[in-house]
């Protein structure tokens, strides 16, 4: 699959072990682990959101892929005096082709974190595969300041790389993101250091709008962080000026003949049924800040401000950079707001 592009940089870890004593473990998972292969999907001419009522029968009848064994971690690393990280390793099942799915996952967990000073909690999905330096620095920043973070890939690499020109690809890797975003839900609202109910979603880019579309499907999430990215996929991936994506639009107008961008739009739109735009209902009363770009052309600035008049976000703040320069930026200029709306202050 193509993907967004962003920054590969490497992440750093230290070696300093520290050990914790994690609660036991419950994976007796409520009625959504499933291993239906195909997802409900509301045929919808007008392509308007979904009510409330769809919105409790999609959320009964998307697949969820299941966890075969207890997750695996390593031993706790000393990042500073205030925060801890270890390694999760889960194996998932694909929800819609059955195999196996092996997920990494990193922990970051505030060092003064106990059964009686619980911590609130955030799922992060960043912009790129796998732990990079954006999730990585926002994670440590956000530790330190007494929030537990979870950061995983919620794309299958397998996925990332495949060159399928199929329309529908968007929405199976929006389905597919359920099942690690669960897991992860799972591994917080089992540690017994950690508040579950405040745990929160945040992600960044393709990450945010993954994001948005897992808190909308998610009730017990309250809060979302949603960085740099729009609610309406058919015209981001329509009307974006990335070059690997604007590659992948080319290919598939020039397979269907298409020589208007309306018609790929319109394609995109009637093969997409999880777009977050549709599932916005979902995100009602729930506590949102929004980081938007007016410059932005990998996810065009206007998405990201349908975003906000679809969401009425309680905490906005407008940036006059790039996507890419909004993104490396965030750690540095945005993580104190970002514990702060977390923690409520």
């Amino acid at each position: 699959m193509k993907y967004f592009l962003c920054f590969s940089l490497t992440s750093l870890i230290f070696s300093l072990t520290f050990s914790v004593n994690l609660s036991a473990w419950s994976w007796s998972d409520p009625a959504k682990t499933t291993n239906k292969k195909n997802s409900i999907q509301i045929q919808d001419e007008t392509h308007r959101p979904y009510t409330n009522e769809e919105l409790s029968y999609l959320r009964k009848n998307l697949p969820i892929g299941q966890l075969h064994s207890d997750p695996v971690h390593g031993e706790f690393s000393l990042l500073s005096s205030k925060c801890q990280q270890n390694t999760w390793t889960l194996s998932l099942t694909d929800p819609l082709d059955g195999s196996e799915w092996l997920l990494q996952a990193n922990l970051f967990l505030p060092t003064d974190a106990t059964a009686s000073n619980k911590v609130p909690a955030m799922l992060m999905m960043p912009p790129i595969s796998g732990t990079f330096f954006l999730d990585y620095q926002i994670a440590i920043n956000l530790c330190n300041q007494h929030i537990a973070v979870i950061s995983f890939d919620p794309i299958r690499p397998e996925n990332r790389k495949s060159d399928d020109l199929s329309l529908d690809r968007y929405d199976q890797t929006l389905i597919r993101a359920l099942t690690p975003a669960h897991w992860a839900f799972e591994i917080l609202s089992n540690l017994a250091v950690v508040d579950s109910s405040k745990i929160g979603a945040m992600g960044m880019s393709l990450g945010g709008i993954i994001a948005s579309f897992y808190s909308a499907y998610e009730t017990r999430i309250q809060t979302l962080i949603h960085v740099v990215a729009g609610d309406y996929l058919p015209g981001i991936l329509t009307h974006t000026q990335q070059r690997l994506l604007t590659g992948t639009r080319k290919e598939t107008m020039d397979q269907h003949s298409w020589t208007d961008l309306s018609q790929y739009e319109t394609a995109l739109s009637e093969a997409i049924h999880h777009d977050p735009y549709l599932w916005s209902k979902g995100l009602k009363n729930k506590r949102i800040m929004a980081i938007i770009s007016s410059a932005d052309t990998f996810v065009p600035s206007q998405y990201q401000y349908s975003f906000v008049e679809r969401t009425s976000p309680q905490s906005i703040t407008m940036v006059n950079t790039s996507h890419s320069v909004t993104l490396f930026l965030a750690p540095y200029t945005h993580s104190k707001a970002f514990a702060d709306f977390i923690l409520n202050l």
